[in-house]
């Protein structure tokens, strides 16, 4: 694979010089505008950055990605037709991430299979689980390849063996019900958001990189914007993450409400002197990882400066965390004082039982899963019920549900 990037005024004219280096054959891999430094006494003027590509010929030993790939990653119209006519520019399309999603999702299965054996095989080579027999096994086994944490599978189990009555030791689907309710009350009711009456709510929205707060805090924006009609605004204090402000602006726009960026707690003790007329107000953090003391501690100052009247702090962890990460990164923020836990990424995991294991563990109430990229469509009520359904696995659900 031959790659190359040319700075140009148009794209006819990047056409013509890729045509003219990479043949008829080559596409486009991107194009994107850039600013180029004009001449002394001259401004700088703007250009047009385009990155094109053409599959190595036959025999080539020098490797690299194939076309094909590329092109199902990158999508680009083909620079020449089959009777070497050139074709017409066509507008860059948006990058479209379903199909390799599509594609790793198998693989993800595959992973979590493996992981599930890896388990079985630990247990028997441990003892774990060896108390109990049969259907009894079966849910032990079960929960703990969901990924619940083995104490507490074992403690579930037995308060099941205990509650069966000796009729339904071999009925499967009795059995599915009685555990599903004892996964119900192990975890506590949703506590979403709620606006107060004639008076602001403040909510502050922190957890570690990458957790999805920006998107999360979008969604929630827009169903009481649209949906609730209240008051909204925005606030963001974080300016380390690039892109982070013109992110939360793009959703501000959309929703025709306030944003502000603010970077200091006198900053932010000004602007919510300036809102007070919101019903909600949502603010943005900076993602800090569960090792980064000095950050976190600099996320919870900014915090605990919202009044504690007003105040609200949900904590957004990944359902992709491992058990033990997830609880690593709820002690970690403890300084943030997080009243209320919001797990993310839900649909790009198979395994639950360590954000079941969290909350179950756990004195702060959940308020909402998020389950995909779309706002506002993509979240939910973290309910007691979708917890324990989440937990159970296919063949254990039965009518429990």
């Amino acid at each position: 694979m031959k790659i190359k990037k040319y700075q140009v005024r148009s794209i006819d004219e990047a056409l013509s010089l890729i045509k003219r280096d990479l043949g008829g054959e080559a596409f486009i891999l991107s194009q994107k505008k850039v600013t180029q430094q004009g001449a002394v006494g001259l401004a700088p003027v703007e250009m047009l950055e385009v990155t094109a590509a053409v599959e190595a010929v036959p025999g080539s030993r020098s490797g690299g990605i194939s076309s094909a790939l590329l092109a199902k990653k990158y999508p680009g119209a083909p620079l020449a037709r089959e009777d070497d006519r050139p074709a017409p520019p066509a507008a860059k399309p948006a990058l479209d991430l379903t199909g390799i999603r599509d594609e790793i999702q198998p693989l993800r299965q595959e992973l979590d299979d493996l992981r599930s054996m890896l388990r079985r095989i630990g247990r028997d080579r441990d003892g774990e689980g060896e108390e109990f027999r049969g259907l009894f096994a079966e849910a032990y086994g079960g929960l703990v390849d969901q990924g619940v944490e083995p104490a507490l599978a074992r403690r579930l189990t037995q308060t099941l063996q205990v509650s069966t009555a000796s009729s339904d030791l071999a009925d499967r689907e009795q059995l599915n019900r009685n555990l599903f309710h004892i996964l119900l009350a192990s975890v506590a009711g949703p506590a979403p958001i709620k606006p107060l009456p004639g008076a602001r709510r403040v909510v502050a929205f922190v957890g570690p990189t990458g957790a999805g707060k920006t998107t999360t805090l979008a969604k929630l924006a827009s169903y009481f914007r649209l949906i609730q009609g209240k008051k909204v605004a925005m606030i963001t204090l974080d300016s380390f993450r690039i892109g982070a402000e013109a992110h939360l602006n793009t959703y501000a726009r959309l929703l025709n409400v306030p944003c502000y960026t603010v970077y200091t707690r006198e900053d932010l003790d000004y602007r919510l002197s300036r809102l007070t007329d919101m019903d909600l107000v949502f603010v943005d953090t900076t993602g800090r990882g569960a090792r980064d003391r000095e950050g976190i501690d600099g996320v919870a100052a900014l915090v605990n400066a919202i009044p504690r009247a007003e105040r609200e702090v949900h904590l957004v962890i990944p359902a992709t965390l491992k058990e033990q990460d997830a609880a690593a990164v709820l002690k970690a923020f403890a300084p943030a004082c997080p009243d209320k836990l919001i797990f993310s990424k839900l649909d790009e995991t198979f395994s639950y039982g360590g954000i079941f294991t969290l909350k179950a563990r756990s004195d702060l109430p959940a308020s909402y899963f998020t389950t995909g990229q779309r706002v506002p469509e993509d979240i939910e009520v973290a309910g007691a019920g979708r917890f324990a359904r989440l937990v159970l696995s296919e063949h254990q659900q039965g009518d429990a549900a």
